[in-house]
């Protein structure tokens, strides 16, 4: 039964949802709410250092998952 479920799963999986703000989103509610080009410019650069920030959370999560898996 499990295996069964696993592989229905694995082939919804298939047909991935992108994980992030739809271009609707973008233009309308984070970029395009702002009035001027420069507050544009700096709402982009706050999304890309919020997305680094959270790679950089990723990697030092993985960083001390594999530094117990060593100590165990």
């Amino acid at each position: 039964m499990s295996t069964e479920l696993i592989q229905k799963i694995d082939a919804q999986l298939k047909h991935e949802v992108v994980n992030r703000h739809s271009y609707f989103q973008l233009k309308h509610f984070i970029i395009g709410q702002q009035p001027t080009h420069q507050s544009r410019l700096w709402q982009c650069l706050k999304e890309l250092k919020g997305r680094r920030d959270a790679i950089t959370a990723i990697k030092m999560e993985i960083e001390d998952t594999n530094d117990k898996l060593a100590l165990i």
